[in-house]
This record gives C-alpha cells, structure tokens and sequence, in this order.
C-alpha cells in the first residue's frame, strides 16, 4: 500500500517575482504614474482582451517588471476583475523552478485554479512538441488571504 506525499510546505520552495500587473481603466493615466515613479522602457501590445503596457522600474541593481493591463470588452480575466475589484493589483508573477510542487501546496492551502495556460498554450499553437514543458497558471489566493498569482514554469 503506497503512502501519498504530502504537499509541500510554500516556505519551502524558492520563488522569483517575475512581475507586478495591474489593472486599469485609464492606460495614459497609469503609464504616467508609473513612470513618475521611475518606470522606464514602455512596451505597448494588444490582445484579444486587453491592452498591455510592460514596463521597468529600478530596484536596487536590478528591475522590478511591471504589466499594466487595461482589459477590453467582458467575460475575461481582467475585466472580471476589474468588475469585482476597480483598479488595483490584478496579480504577483512568479517564476518557481519546480512547478507542480509549488502549484499543489497552493492548491492544498486554498488557492483556486482560475486559469490553465498549459492547455491553451498547447491547443492555440496546434504543436504539442513546441510547448513541451511550459507550465502556467492564474491562481485565485483570496480564500487564503493572498493576491491572485501567475505561476511560470523555469
């Protein structure tokens, strides 16, 4: 009879802060507050669901990655949370080298699963082979008393 492994402890796993994304409903408002605040080397793209801003600002030696999303139309991601909660942080990127750890102990904490991007990056490509290894997720951790996270795969 085999044992299950417990899940394994958070404080126990490395992290990286990939990035910091918030949301709005005001693009030109934002990318001007954020670059009061040091942000520099602006990259603007469009998506289905939103547009996105990326940004840089200086910490110490190094940058903090910072993702303005201003989401379109409804039924998404970023608009739901726009709905729900206005403006504000929408999530904290995180870059774990053992992903399926570091998901299972949030899940058994009380995270929700909200999206899985290893499906939809697998089925939008049409080429499994490609995207052999790539794990990514949105997390709800407000049950736990937690931001929402984006886990990536290093």
């Amino acid at each position: 009879m085999s044992e299950s492994k417990p899940a394994p402890q958070l404080r126990d796993l490395p992290s990286t802060i990939n990035h910091v994304s918030y949301v709005t409903d005001d693009m030109e408002k934002s990318l001007a507050t954020f670059t009061a605040l040091g942000a520099t080397d602006p990259v603007e793209f469009e998506t289905s669901v939103a547009s996105i801003a990326m940004l840089k600002i200086p910490v110490g030696d190094h940058h903090l990655r910072v993702e303005i999303v201003m989401p379109k139309g409804k039924g998404n991601l970023f608009s739901d949370h726009m709905e729900r909660r206005g403006p504000g942080l929408h999530h904290l990127g995180l870059s774990v080298p053992k992903f399926s750890d570091y998901f299972d102990a949030l899940i058994a904490a009380g995270c929700i699963m909200k999206l899985d991007m290893r499906k939809a990056a697998i089925g939008s490509s049409g080429n499994a082979a490609r995207n052999q290894g790539f794990e990514s997720c949105y997390l709800d951790c407000s049950p736990i008393g937690g931001p929402n996270l984006e886990l990536f795969g290093t």
